[in-house]
């Protein structure tokens, strides 16, 4: 019986993981690799932060579900970019959630930083709490 209550406790612990893996950012134009990488850093970082157990995967076949950010106009002077994130399947690659769109401009008061990092930081820090507790109840 008690190694049974241990096999159950053992089980239930590991299968409320979630497993992510994060996509290259889709853009109109290329983006420069630092950005993408500190883009990719602020995502993972804000994930583990918010559930210990959610693991970044290197391979999309390992993962649950893949992050793809989408960005659908690049700024440019006086023009703010605007973007969000997806949230795929990562076996059938259909849409289970989307982030509600958001705008970025660079701006002195925001340190100068990249309108992409600034926009995807945004959407992580303020939608992502509520976005993973609706993947949770799917």
């Amino acid at each position: 019986m008690k190694k049974l209550l241990i096999l159950l406790l053992f089980i239930s612990i590991h299968s409320f993981g979630q497993n992510f893996y994060i996509e290259k950012i889709e853009a109109p134009v290329a983006i420069e690799p630092g950005l993408e990488a500190s883009i990719y850093y602020v995502i993972s970082n804000k994930l583990i932060a918010l559930d210990k157990d959610i693991k970044i995967k290197k391979n999309k076949e390992e993962s649950t579900y893949t992050i793809k950010c989408v960005v659908q106009r690049m700024y440019s002077p006086g023009r703010k970019g605007i973007g969000h994130i997806e949230f795929l399947d990562s076996n059938t690659n259909e849409e289970v959630l989307r982030s509600s769109t958001e705008k970025a401009m660079r701006s002195p008061f925001q340190g100068m930083k990249n309108p992409l990092e600034l926009m995807f930081d945004r959407i992580v820090t303020n939608q992502f709490p509520t976005l993973l507790r609706q993947l949770k109840d799917m």
